[in-house]
C-alpha cells in the first residue's frame, strides 16, 4: 500500500529534471515559444524571442551576441540533456518532444 502513495524513483527524478529545466525564466519563454511553432524552430527563433535586459542604448548586436552564447552552452544543453529535444545542427533546427513533466511544471509556471 505504501508504493502506491509513493511516487517512484523514475517519477520523481523526471519531475527533479522538469523542474531544473524549467527554472529559468528564459528556458520557460524559450520552451513556450518552441511549443507555440509546432515543436520545431530554427535556432535563431528562440534566442529572438528572448527578453533583454540590456538598457535601450545598449548595442544590440552585443546583447544578441550574450543571449545566443547563452542559448547554445546553457539552455539548449540542459534541454538536450533532459531529452526534451533534439538538435539538427547541419538544418540549424531543434525539436522539442513533449515530456509529460515538463508539460506539467510548464503548465505550473
Amino acid at each position: 500500500m505504501v508504493g502506491r502513495l509513493m511516487p517512484s524513483i523514475t517519477q520523481t527524478t523526471e519531475t527533479d529534471t522538469a523542474c531544473r529545466l524549467l527554472a529559468d525564466q528564459q528556458r520557460r519563454k524559450v520552451r513556450r515559444h518552441v511549443a507555440g511553432s509546432e515543436g520545431t524552430a530554427t535556432v535563431d527563433q528562440p534566442v529572438d524571442s528572448l527578453p533583454t535586459d540590456s538598457p535601450p542604448s545598449a548595442d544590440r548586436g552585443a546583447t544578441r551576441d550574450r543571449l545566443s552564447t547563452t542559448f547554445h552552452t546553457v539552455h539548449l544543453p540542459m534541454f538536450r540533456e533532459a531529452g526534451d529535444s533534439r538538435y539538427d545542427p547541419d538544418r540549424e533546427t531543434i525539436r522539442y518532444d513533449s515530456i509529460d513533466p515538463v508539460e506539467e511544471v510548464l503548465r505550473a509556471c
